[in-house]
C-alpha cells in the first residue's frame, strides 16, 4: 500500500481492505500472467531443497513475489499435515489457489467502483 492512496494523491484499487496503487496493480496482473504456464510441480518446496540449496520452483517462487506485492491468497489448505499428506497435493492445491486468486483480482480491478 502506497501512502499516495493514504492521502488521497492517487487513484487506487480497493482490494480486500487495501489500497493498491496503479503500479501495483499492473505487478500483480503481470505477474499472475507469468505464473500461467509454471509446472504444476513448481510449487512446492521441502526441507531437502532448501537444505542441498536448489533453487525453489518457478511457481513457488512467482506465489512468493505475488504475495510481495499485494495479492492475497492461501498457501496451504485448511487441516493440511506435511506429516500425512505428500507434495504433490500441495503443489496441486497451490497452482489451482494461485489461479483462483489471479481472476478474483482481474475480476476486482475490473471493476470501476473499486477504484477510488
Amino acid at each position: 500500500m502506497s501512502i499516495l492512496c493514504t492521502l488521497g494523491l492517487a487513484v487506487c484499487l480497493n482490494y480486500k481492505g487495501e489500497k493498491l496503487t496503479l503500479d501495483e496493480t499492473h505487478a500483480i496482473g503481470d505477474g499472475c500472467i507469468l505464473v500461467e504456464d509454471a509446472p504444476i510441480n513448481s510449487f512446492a518446496i521441502n526441507q531437502d531443497m532448501i537444505n542441498s540449496g536448489k533453487p525453489y520452483g518457478r511457481g513457488y517462487f512467482e506465489m512468493d513475489w505475488l504475495e510481495s506485492v499485494g495479492l492475497k491468497f492461501s498457501w496451504k489448505p485448511q487441516n493440511w499435515n506435511s506429516k500425512t499428506q505428500n507434495l504433490s497435493v500441495l503443489s496441486r492445491y497451490r497452482y489451482n489457489e494461485i489461479r483462483r486468486a489471479c481472476e478474483e483480482f482481474n475480476r476486482i480491478s475490473l471493476e470501476p467502483k473499486n477504484w477510488k
